[in-house]
């Protein structure tokens, strides 16, 4: 009895587009791109994201002046939780004030 000759498989060539079809870009990028690909087709068409963030209406332009009130509120607010519990252990003797702490 003769055993007949194991087919050959066909050769299968595969392109590297299918491979990494965005070599340019990082793994990251990619997956994040997956990842927001699955939610938009899972809770609908288009983009779900942006139609729910809005993120292209948020103002991006920043003033001076937005920095400068920053800037004193974090002062003020610095000097009011330091001034605070300084000016309470002021008023008491160091030991009662041990004895509390």
């Amino acid at each position: 009895y003769e055993q007949p000759a194991k087919p050959t498989p066909p050769e299968v060539a595969c392109p590297a587009a299918q491979i990494d079809p965005a070599p340019t870009r990082s793994i990251a990028r990619r997956w994040n791109e997956q990842i927001l690909g699955a939610i938009n087709n899972l809770f609908g068409n288009g983009d779900m994201v942006a139609n729910v963030y809005q993120f292209s209406k948020v103002p991006l332009h920043y003033d001076a002046s937005d920095f400068v009130v920053a800037a004193g509120f974090t002062l003020l607010v610095t000097t009011i939780a330091g001034l605070v519990p300084a000016l309470w252990a002021a008023g008491r003797k160091p030991s009662e004030a041990m004895r509390d702490a």
